[in-house]
């Protein structure tokens, strides 16, 4: 009987597994390979399989990573492509797997204090997130129980507060569980009170939004030599708040898709992406992402915004994806698994008691879930915003109280000279 096809027990001399991995290879008619050991990593071991001159298509990418998954006598493998080189990602034993320390993280210095350092790649390097950059002004973050997102939340925040004093960097946090909220509770860069309830949690959203507006207006600019604060907001499992109000989708668009340039910085949460949870627009205005564990292919899509990525096959426990728009491929990343401290937390500027924000009061009436709404509209005050300085669908949404599918269908009515103004809602 062969053998050929048969996972074998995994083997943890490194030499070996690239041995067998080379043999993998030949089996495919793939030869004249190197394949080295690049890096022995907390959970993965990477090997570099240089001097692969064939074309592989992305489909071709994965097939190679269930040989390699054979080959090293594991469950699954990954396979990554990056400067003409292969990389085998293969999961180490779970005896000899291991977290990073944050300490190893400190050591270096940012390039500049808007740089966190993620955690280690599979080349050993470290990967760095940078907000105020073009590319990563806004981040997704997913991942099933046990990825470890929390505490990658809480690792990016930690180290901007470190490195950033409350006139550079404010923030605003909220989220469901409350004991992911209360360690920051007195922090001095907190805006408001860390927030539970969806709705008030909208309304900041919204203030954000507001404020976003107002400096584009005035021409505010964040700086390195002055200027307002950065403003990061952060909302650990958005789900929650997509569901309190519809009104939150425009907020969200609005804010990804201009926000960096006024320094209002958004970072997302969510166990499931879907894009039921977060509205489609905004998905496509989140160009940076950190995708941890998924259970499926059409999650991983969501996740990282790219196909053939295999984040189903992560190991949890820090293992991350990490995207930006600069990026032709995710770079896999393994985090810290972080929870601050009280030492910790003396570190960071501190207040005894945070004072709230003055929000607007209730929500105007909104319209009803689904199809078109027979809210009374004032046609003559939303022909003079749309003819006015800068009107967005978002904006129209906003001020009139429309959910965002009867605002695009008003705006597309007011810009088409062919249509009747005010016009015929059926």
């Amino acid at each position: 009987m062969s053998t050929a096809h048969q996972t074998q027990p995994r083997q943890v001399d490194p030499e070996i597994t690239a041995y067998n991995l080379n043999q993998a290879l030949w089996q495919r008619r793939i030869g004249g390979a190197v394949v080295t050991l690049l890096f022995d990593g907390p959970q993965i071991e990477t090997y570099r399989i240089s001097h692969f001159h064939a074309r592989v298509k992305p489909e071709e990418i994965e097939a190679l990573a269930g040989a390699f998954a054979m080959a090293a006598g594991v469950k699954s493998a990954r396979v990554s492509r990056g400067q003409g080189c292969l990389y085998a990602e293969i999961p180490k034993p779970e005896s000899a797997r291991r977290a990073l320390h944050p300490a190893t993280l400190e050591r270096g210095r940012p390039p500049s204090t808007w740089h966190v350092p993620l955690g280690v790649g599979v080349d050993g390097r470290v990967v760095w997130l940078n907000i105020a950059a073009v590319e990563s002004p806004h981040l997704l973050v997913s991942g099933t129980t046990g990825s470890g997102k929390s505490l990658a939340i809480a690792w990016l925040l930690y180290r901007l507060l470190r490195q950033n004093p409350p006139e550079r960097l404010r923030l605003i946090l909220g989220g469901p569980k409350q004991f992911q909220l209360d360690p920051w509770a007195h922090c001095a860069h907190l805006l408001h009170p860390p927030e539970r309830r969806a709705d008030e949690l909208v309304k900041l959203l919204l203030w954000a939004q507001g404020e976003m507006e107002r400096r584009m207006t005035t021409g505010e600019r964040p700086g390195e030599n002055g200027g307002p604060p950065r403003i990061l907001v952060i909302v650990d499992e958005v789900a929650h708040l997509a569901q309190a109000a519809r009104r939150i989708m425009a907020a969200i668009e609005g804010i990804t898709a201009t926000g960096r340039e006024a320094g209002v910085h958004l970072l997302l949460a969510t166990q499931y992406p879907k894009v039921e949870v977060i509205p489609s627009l905004g998905l496509a205005n989140f160009p940076a992402r950190l995708a941890g564990r998924t259970t499926g292919v059409l999650q991983n899509v969501v996740a990282t915004g790219k196909a053939h990525t295999m984040a189903d096959v992560l190991l949890g426990r820090g293992d991350f994806l990490f995207i930006t728009g600069n990026q032709a491929e995710p770079v896999r990343v393994q985090m810290p698994l972080f929870w601050p401290t009280l030492a910790d937390l003396k570190k960071l500027p501190l207040v005894p008691q945070v004072k709230p924000l003055e929000l607007a009061g209730p929500e105007p009436e909104r319209e009803t879930r689904g199809g078109w709404n027979r809210k009374a509209v004032d046609w003559e005050a939303v022909g003079a915003y749309l003819a006015g300085d800068k009107p967005t669908v978002s904006g129209l949404a906003e001020t009139f109280g429309l959910n965002y599918r009867r605002a695009q269908k008003v705006w597309a009515a007011f810009w088409d000279e062919g249509a009747a103004w005010p016009p015929v809602e059926e």
